[in-house]
């Protein structure tokens, strides 16, 4: 395959594994809450699936730097991830969901990561710019949230479900037209990784612990966000379209980021794109907080900044990862990545910021989330300073 095929064929995949996932994350609060279950409740069944993948996904990183059928595998998950969305229409009761989460989970929580390796892998023999892939992404995932908050409207949100298990087929079959490892290409990295020693705890360096626990602490904010955004939009009697328009202008909001960001991480340390990413957070926040008082035009402000916040801090830590990990640790480290973003910070925001919300309301804890977050950037700016420039 040459290198524009194999070029168009990473944009096309990546558009379609982020429509994918663009289809239930949005939606299942609302879902959930027409259900009649409490922000408290809700806030559980998504730590639950944090919890599932917070101990799973090392795992399916683990297999994956291991495994030589890197490919096969992700077809599997995404075979599987099919079949399970569908048990969600089954669910009636709360127990129902917790047991379907659980499983569902399992699979699904490697679908990125795996494919980000799969993906890093090629671009870096290819000297290709990931930024380019990640935007089709964004943009993939943009167009799918603004049809199906259209068709939706006020429709039955089972819907959801439906879509979402052809869609991981279309994943599933879109693999086949992806480039292919050369089981020559995987012999040398066998050999050259052969009795090289390291693992977890060894290449956890005082960088990336830093960046870890940074990342841990913004995931709180952006989990909480992403989690409750459904139910607070119907809260101030707003319906799906809406959800869909407003995640639609997050994900536009990435585009011109990700145009500039590789300019921008050539100029400048991480700590400082991580730490302008940190006070934006805590803008959007209190943005958030704002919106039953000073109206919806609040959300609208709090997702245009979704670029600057969420993508300046997701792109520099996967860039990180796979510029300081050697090979036979990028799964594993791309997995940790995910644990502090995507399961740690989504456990402490889904469970806790459940139970703020249901004791002081939504907007009060998006307060408290906004002081957390300003804590941890001064943190970062305090230890940029007295460093003066960190090896990150």
């Amino acid at each position: 395959m040459s290198d524009n095929k194999a070029k168009i064929s990473f944009i096309a995949y990546y558009a379609l594994i982020w429509m994918t996932s663009s289809i239930v994350g949005p939606y299942q609060s609302a879902f959930y809450y027409s259900k009649g279950f409490s922000a408290f409740e809700i806030g559980l069944l998504s730590s639950i699936g944090s919890i599932t993948s917070l101990v799973i996904q090392p795992c399916w990183g683990m297999l994956n730097d291991r495994t030589k059928h890197k490919m096969g595998l992700l077809r599997l998950v995404f075979t599987v991830s099919a079949l399970l969305i569908l048990t969600f229409l089954l669910g009636q009761e709360y127990w129902h969901f917790i047991i379907i989460t659980i499983i569902y989970g399992s699979f699904n929580c490697s679908v990125m990561q795996m494919s980000d390796v799969y993906t890093l892998g090629f671009i870096n023999k290819k000297h290709l710019r990931f930024s380019y892939i990640r935007m089709a992404g964004t943009l993939g995932y943009a167009f799918s949230v603004f049809v199906l908050g259209r068709a939706l409207g006020n429709a039955e949100l089972y819907i959801i479900y439906i879509v979402s298990a052809v869609m991981n087929m279309l994943c599933m079959g879109m693999t086949f037209l992806l480039p292919k490892m050369d089981a020559e290409d995987y012999a040398k990295r066998v050999k050259k990784t052969k009795g090289v020693k390291g693992g977890i705890k060894e290449m956890m360096t005082p960088a990336v612990v830093t960046i870890l626990i940074f990342s841990f602490v913004m995931q709180i904010a952006l989990s909480y966000h992403s989690t409750f955004l459904g139910v607070f939009v119907k809260q101030l009697g707003q319906s799906e379209t809406m959800i869909g328009m407003l995640q639609c202008c997050s994900a536009l909001s990435e585009v011109p980021v990700l145009l500039v960001i590789d300019w921008f991480r050539k100029r400048y340390s991480s700590y400082v794109i991580l730490i302008f990413a940190g006070f934006m957070m805590a803008f959007r926040m209190i943005s958030c907080a704002l919106a039953p008082s000073w109206g919806i035009e609040m959300l609208f402000i709090s997702q245009l900044l979704q670029g600057v916040t969420y993508m300046n801090l997701s792109y520099c830590c996967i860039m990180f990862m796979n510029e300081h990990l050697p090979d036979h640790l990028k799964g594993t480290g791309l997995a940790l990545l995910s644990v502090a973003q995507g399961s740690a910070g989504s456990i402490v925001a889904s469970v806790g910021g459940g139970y703020l919300s249901d004791t002081f309301g939504m907007n009060v804890t998006y307060g408290i989330i906004t002081v957390l977050v300003c804590i941890a950037s001064a943190v970062m700016w305090v230890k940029y300073k007295k460093s003066g420039e960190p090896a990150v």
